[in-house]
Protein backbone atom coordinates (compact mmCIF):
# COMPACT_ATOMS: atom_id res chain seq x y z
CA UNK A 1 0.00 0.00 0.00
CA UNK A 2 1.10 3.37 -0.66
CA UNK A 3 1.84 5.60 2.40
CA UNK A 4 -0.50 8.85 3.32
CA UNK A 5 3.04 10.54 3.44
CA UNK A 6 3.40 9.41 -0.27
CA UNK A 7 0.31 10.62 -1.05
CA UNK A 8 0.34 14.07 0.42
CA UNK A 9 3.83 14.47 -1.56
CA UNK A 10 2.11 14.84 -4.74
CA UNK A 11 -0.78 16.84 -3.30
CA UNK A 12 0.86 19.46 -1.62
CA UNK A 13 3.08 20.15 -4.91
CA UNK A 14 0.35 21.16 -6.93
CA UNK A 15 -1.72 22.85 -4.41
CA UNK A 16 1.77 24.96 -4.73
CA UNK A 17 1.49 25.14 -8.26
CA UNK A 18 -1.74 26.06 -8.68
CA UNK A 19 -1.42 29.05 -6.10
CA UNK A 20 1.51 30.28 -7.75
CA UNK A 21 -0.21 30.12 -11.15
CA UNK A 22 -3.01 32.27 -9.52
CA UNK A 23 -0.86 34.95 -7.92
CA UNK A 24 1.27 35.08 -11.28
CA UNK A 25 -2.06 35.56 -13.40
CA UNK A 26 -3.40 37.85 -10.93
CA UNK A 27 -0.17 39.97 -10.95
CA UNK A 28 -0.12 40.25 -14.46
CA UNK A 29 -3.33 41.19 -14.84
CA UNK A 30 -3.37 43.75 -12.38
CA UNK A 31 -0.20 45.30 -14.06
CA UNK A 32 -1.67 44.91 -17.74
CA UNK A 33 -4.79 47.09 -16.27
CA UNK A 34 -2.86 49.80 -14.75
CA UNK A 35 -0.69 50.44 -17.73
CA UNK A 36 -4.14 49.95 -20.04
CA UNK A 37 -5.84 52.69 -17.53
CA UNK A 38 -2.45 54.90 -17.97
CA UNK A 39 -2.30 54.84 -21.99
CA UNK A 40 -4.79 57.45 -23.14
CA UNK A 41 -7.31 56.36 -26.24
CA UNK A 42 -6.25 57.83 -29.42
CA UNK A 43 -9.41 59.46 -30.73
CA UNK A 44 -10.18 57.78 -34.46
CA UNK A 45 -10.24 59.69 -37.66
CA UNK A 46 -11.66 57.95 -40.79
CA UNK A 47 -9.97 60.15 -43.84
CA UNK A 48 -11.95 59.07 -47.15
CA UNK A 49 -11.34 60.64 -50.89
CA UNK A 50 -12.30 59.40 -54.22
CA UNK A 51 -8.60 60.03 -55.56
CA UNK A 52 -6.08 60.80 -53.78
CA UNK A 53 -4.43 64.27 -54.36
CA UNK A 54 -1.08 64.65 -54.95
CA UNK A 55 0.96 68.02 -54.14
CA UNK A 56 4.69 67.77 -54.32
CA UNK A 57 4.84 64.19 -54.68
CA UNK A 58 3.07 63.88 -50.91
CA UNK A 59 -0.69 62.94 -50.94
CA UNK A 60 -3.05 66.13 -50.01
CA UNK A 61 -4.62 64.75 -46.91
CA UNK A 62 -5.02 65.84 -43.05
CA UNK A 63 -1.74 66.15 -40.65
CA UNK A 64 -2.74 65.48 -37.30
CA UNK A 65 0.33 63.97 -35.35
CA UNK A 66 0.56 60.55 -33.70
CA UNK A 67 -2.32 61.29 -30.84
CA UNK A 68 -4.93 60.49 -33.49
CA UNK A 69 -5.07 57.15 -35.22
CA UNK A 70 -6.12 58.07 -39.03
CA UNK A 71 -7.73 55.47 -40.93
CA UNK A 72 -7.84 55.79 -44.83
CA UNK A 73 -10.53 54.65 -47.47
CA UNK A 74 -11.56 55.21 -50.77
CA UNK A 75 -15.23 56.65 -51.59
CA UNK A 76 -16.49 53.10 -52.90
CA UNK A 77 -14.69 51.30 -49.90
CA UNK A 78 -16.61 54.06 -48.17
CA UNK A 79 -19.88 53.42 -49.60
CA UNK A 80 -19.71 49.77 -49.53
CA UNK A 81 -19.08 49.35 -45.56
CA UNK A 82 -22.17 47.66 -43.65
CA UNK A 83 -20.77 48.15 -39.92
CA UNK A 84 -22.19 50.66 -37.97
CA UNK A 85 -20.35 54.02 -38.28
CA UNK A 86 -21.71 55.25 -34.99
CA UNK A 87 -19.72 54.57 -32.50
CA UNK A 88 -16.42 53.35 -34.26
CA UNK A 89 -15.16 56.66 -35.60
CA UNK A 90 -15.09 60.15 -33.58
CA UNK A 91 -14.71 62.23 -36.62
CA UNK A 92 -14.80 62.00 -41.11
CA UNK A 93 -13.30 63.93 -42.78
CA UNK A 94 -13.63 64.04 -46.91
CA UNK A 95 -10.33 65.18 -48.20
CA UNK A 96 -9.13 67.08 -51.49
CA UNK A 97 -9.66 64.92 -55.14
CA UNK A 98 -7.17 64.12 -57.26
CA UNK A 99 -9.42 64.10 -60.16
CA UNK A 100 -9.74 65.89 -62.83
CA UNK A 101 -12.24 69.61 -62.74
CA UNK A 102 -15.91 68.58 -63.23
CA UNK A 103 -14.96 65.21 -62.02
CA UNK A 104 -14.66 65.55 -58.31
CA UNK A 105 -16.67 62.93 -56.22
CA UNK A 106 -18.18 62.16 -59.56
CA UNK A 107 -21.82 60.76 -59.23
CA UNK A 108 -21.80 59.86 -62.56
CA UNK A 109 -22.58 56.14 -62.36
CA UNK A 110 -20.54 53.45 -64.31
CA UNK A 111 -23.36 51.78 -66.56
CA UNK A 112 -22.49 47.73 -67.78
CA UNK A 113 -24.25 47.80 -70.65
CA UNK A 114 -21.65 46.24 -73.30
CA UNK A 115 -22.61 47.01 -77.37
CA UNK A 116 -20.26 46.13 -79.71
CA UNK A 117 -19.61 49.79 -81.27
CA UNK A 118 -19.68 50.41 -84.88
CA UNK A 119 -17.39 52.53 -87.20
CA UNK A 120 -17.81 55.40 -89.23
CA UNK A 121 -19.86 53.26 -91.94
CA UNK A 122 -21.89 51.34 -89.37
CA UNK A 123 -19.89 48.31 -89.64
CA UNK A 124 -18.09 46.75 -86.40
CA UNK A 125 -14.95 47.79 -84.99
CA UNK A 126 -12.24 45.31 -86.00
CA UNK A 127 -11.72 44.15 -82.31
CA UNK A 128 -7.72 44.21 -83.16
CA UNK A 129 -8.14 47.77 -83.90
CA UNK A 130 -6.79 50.79 -81.62
CA UNK A 131 -10.54 52.21 -81.91
CA UNK A 132 -12.01 48.98 -80.29
CA UNK A 133 -9.36 49.01 -77.89
CA UNK A 134 -9.92 52.65 -76.32
CA UNK A 135 -13.94 51.92 -76.64
CA UNK A 136 -12.86 48.52 -73.91
CA UNK A 137 -10.82 50.42 -72.27
CA UNK A 138 -12.95 53.23 -71.75
CA UNK A 139 -16.06 50.28 -70.28
CA UNK A 140 -13.49 49.61 -67.13
CA UNK A 141 -12.37 53.24 -66.30
CA UNK A 142 -14.25 53.69 -63.15
CA UNK A 143 -11.68 55.03 -61.37
CA UNK A 144 -13.48 58.79 -61.49
CA UNK A 145 -16.97 57.56 -61.35
CA UNK A 146 -19.24 56.31 -58.77
CA UNK A 147 -17.73 58.94 -56.07
CA UNK A 148 -20.87 60.48 -54.73
CA UNK A 149 -22.56 59.50 -51.63
CA UNK A 150 -25.05 56.53 -51.06
CA UNK A 151 -28.09 57.28 -49.78
CA UNK A 152 -27.44 54.59 -47.00
CA UNK A 153 -23.89 56.61 -46.29
CA UNK A 154 -26.03 60.29 -46.17
CA UNK A 155 -28.44 58.87 -43.23
CA UNK A 156 -25.29 57.50 -41.61
CA UNK A 157 -23.63 60.72 -41.70
CA UNK A 158 -26.48 62.35 -40.49
CA UNK A 159 -26.97 59.96 -37.86
CA UNK A 160 -23.63 60.92 -36.47
CA UNK A 161 -23.61 64.75 -36.83
CA UNK A 162 -27.01 64.91 -34.77
CA UNK A 163 -24.93 62.38 -32.30
CA UNK A 164 -22.17 65.12 -32.35
CA UNK A 165 -19.45 63.63 -34.14
CA UNK A 166 -18.19 66.46 -36.58
CA UNK A 167 -17.65 65.49 -40.12
CA UNK A 168 -15.23 68.08 -42.72
CA UNK A 169 -15.85 67.48 -46.51
CA UNK A 170 -13.50 69.33 -48.66
CA UNK A 171 -14.73 71.86 -50.96
CA UNK A 172 -14.27 69.26 -53.79
CA UNK A 173 -16.96 67.95 -52.98
CA UNK A 174 -18.86 70.77 -54.02
CA UNK A 175 -17.98 71.72 -57.13
CA UNK A 176 -19.25 72.21 -60.26
CA UNK A 177 -19.84 69.08 -62.55
CA UNK A 178 -18.83 68.96 -66.08
CA UNK A 179 -21.53 68.07 -68.64
CA UNK A 180 -23.89 66.66 -65.97
CA UNK A 181 -27.51 67.98 -64.79
CA UNK A 182 -26.75 65.61 -61.36
CA UNK A 183 -26.76 66.91 -57.95
CA UNK A 184 -24.71 65.33 -55.69
CA UNK A 185 -25.79 63.95 -52.57
CA UNK A 186 -23.34 65.41 -50.90
CA UNK A 187 -25.30 68.48 -51.17
CA UNK A 188 -28.04 67.44 -48.87
CA UNK A 189 -25.34 67.82 -46.01
CA UNK A 190 -25.01 71.36 -46.66
CA UNK A 191 -27.00 72.38 -44.00
CA UNK A 192 -26.13 70.35 -41.34
CA UNK A 193 -24.54 72.44 -37.85
CA UNK A 194 -21.81 69.59 -37.19
CA UNK A 195 -20.73 70.12 -40.91
CA UNK A 196 -17.63 71.81 -41.81
CA UNK A 197 -16.29 72.67 -45.67
CA UNK A 198 -12.99 73.30 -45.53
CA UNK A 199 -10.90 74.49 -48.91
CA UNK A 200 -7.10 73.50 -47.25
CA UNK A 201 -6.02 70.29 -45.47
CA UNK A 202 -3.78 72.45 -42.88
CA UNK A 203 -7.18 74.14 -42.11
CA UNK A 204 -9.02 70.89 -41.08
CA UNK A 205 -6.31 69.45 -39.22
CA UNK A 206 -5.77 72.44 -37.25
CA UNK A 207 -9.58 72.85 -36.72
CA UNK A 208 -9.38 68.69 -35.57
CA UNK A 209 -6.57 68.91 -33.39
CA UNK A 210 -8.32 72.29 -31.48
CA UNK A 211 -11.52 70.11 -31.08
CA UNK A 212 -10.32 66.96 -29.07
CA UNK A 213 -7.55 69.08 -27.35
CA UNK A 214 -10.74 71.19 -26.17
CA UNK A 215 -12.59 67.84 -25.26
CA UNK A 216 -9.58 66.21 -23.01
CA UNK A 217 -9.17 69.92 -21.17
CA UNK A 218 -13.38 69.89 -20.42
Amino acid sequence: MVSQRRLKRPVTAFVAIVFITSLLITTLFEMYSTVSANTPVKPVILEVTDIPKQVNGKVDGISVGSDFDVQKMSMKQFNALRYDLLGRYDAIVFSPSGAANGKKYNPEQVIYDYQKPFGDNSTPYDESSNKYKEYIESLYATKEKDNDLSTLRVDDLLKLMKAGIPVWIHADAFSPLTGQSIVRNFESLKSEENLKVFDQTSTASNEIKQLFQHRQIT
